[in-house]
């Protein structure tokens, strides 16, 4: 594992006219990167909780306090993309999770419009129902076309890797040579 080194200059606290609520907000994020103890320090905490909210590397490197160039050499190290690119698709499920809620309440809501005495508001809610019952019908298809193909896919690689156990070769790869 690569251990970047910070320069003394370096300082955890970020600058600006609000940086201690900055400062405190980072500090709660950074905490709660879920990470190996001992992989990453606090800077780096810090910086992959800014980076998680701004994507503007030198924005988030001063408001974790860090200097961009060392924040861009952490960005070049593995274990740092694969953690900001975890620590992102965690904020997005959870994003989603909150959306799915709010869709639950919505259609809740659009079915009690559909009892409404105004026509038109009626006619719109069932549009709006019927919109969104054929665009869930059009995802669901795509779904099941793609898990065919991915089945179809799967089977020809098997009977491709049972061929070549079998001693029957083929491609360009497997011509004999003479000589």
């Amino acid at each position: 594992m690569t251990e970047a080194v910070l320069s003394d200059n370096e300082s955890a606290k970020p600058a600006g006219g609000d940086a201690r609520r900055k400062s405190g907000v980072l500090k709660e994020a950074a905490a709660r990167v879920s990470v190996l103890p001992g992989k990453f320090h606090a800077r780096q905490k810090l910086l992959l909780a800014a980076l998680v909210q701004n994507p503007n590397v030198v924005e988030a490197a001063q408001a974790a306090g860090v200097a961009h160039s060392t924040a861009h050499r952490w960005l070049q190290e593995p274990f740092f993309q694969e953690e900001l690119a975890r620590q992102r698709e965690a904020v997005l499920t959870e994003a989603l999770e909150g959306v799915k809620t709010l869709a639950s309440r919505a259609a809740g809501e659009l079915g009690r419009l559909l009892e409404t005495k105004d026509e038109r508001l009626r006619r719109q809610v069932c549009n709006d129902i019927l919109q969104h019952t054929l665009k869930v019908r059009e995802l669901e298809d795509l779904e099941r076309r793609i898990a065919a193909l991915e089945k179809e896919r799967a089977k020809e690689a098997l009977a491709g890797n049972s061929k070549k156990g079998n001693g029957e070769r083929g491609g360009v790869h497997d011509v004999a040579q003479k000589d």
